[in-house]
């Protein structure tokens, strides 16, 4: 009788340790699942977070490009405006300028249009030609 008793136990024992092994297992496949999707979730989060900043960047940045075209289109008028024939001529009229005069036609030159020149080999080198 102590044999089957004896035998009884260690069926038991065995049983005992599968048992708390196989809880083991899926206590720490559990653990894993949780930990993955933990991660998984952070990673969702976090890219969630950046598309919220850029989203919330964009009217600032949409403020700042308007100015900048208000700011092109205002000195596009400048440039226009100093540029005008009329302005032009009231500054041909003002004292700093009158030493500046038309020129003759005899003193203009005119230079046919054509294809730009290529520099000699010499030139480049820093020889006279």
């Amino acid at each position: 009788m102590k044999m089957s008793h004896a035998n009884q136990r260690h069926k038991m024992q065995t049983f005992v340790v599968k048992s708390n092994n196989k809880q083991l297992h899926i206590i720490i496949r559990m653990f894993f699942c949780i930990a993955a999707a933990g991660i998984a979730l952070y990673s969702y989060i976090d890219k969630q977070n950046d598309l919220t900043e850029l989203r919330l960047a964009i009217p600032v940045l949409a403020k700042e490009v308007k100015g900048i075209q208000e700011e092109n289109i205002r000195l596009h008028y400048e440039i226009d405006r100093f540029e005008s024939p009329l302005h032009l001529m009231e500054l041909m009229r003002k004292p700093e300028f009158s030493h500046l005069k038309f020129p003759y036609l005899q003193d203009e030159i005119f230079l046919p249009k054509s294809a730009p020149l290529k520099p000699s080999h010499s030139v480049m080198e820093g020889g006279n030609t």
